[in-house]
């Protein structure tokens, strides 16, 4: 395995510095997913089952007990539940802009390793 390693020379040491940054992105990620994921159905239940009974505070604290990016912008809908539908959209859609870069994170990065690597 050294003799390719040295064969390679500098390319070789940049592939295999770039397959290190890679793994542990890919890592990072699955551990950054699985840290959000919950039950999403019995999450919307549980809000909607407060929501009905008109329990607003106890819907945002179901919300912000579930670090999902579904429970954060139905927080942002609760939280702006007095305003006119399209102050509601709007926030929901400024909400969800700050969500996608959180999951997008590092995957540009993953995208130009797996471009440059091979």
């Amino acid at each position: 395995m050294f003799t390719i390693i040295e064969k390679g020379g500098i390319v070789m040491l940049c592939i295999i510095a770039l397959s290190v940054v890679a793994a542990v992105i890919i890592i990072e990620r699955i551990l950054f997913f699985r840290r959000i994921k919950s039950d999403e159905e019995k999450v919307i239940e549980n809000i909607r089952g407060a929501l009905e009974q008109n329990h607003f505070y106890e819907a945002i604290a179901i919300c912000e007990n579930d670090p999902s990016p579904i429970s954060n912008l139905m927080k942002v809908g609760i939280e702006h539940r007095f305003y006119t539908q399209t102050e509601i959209k709007d926030a929901i859609m400024g909400a969800a802009n700050l969500e996608v870069p959180r999951l997008e994170k590092y995957l540009s990065a993953l995208g130009t390793i797996a471009h440059i690597a091979p």
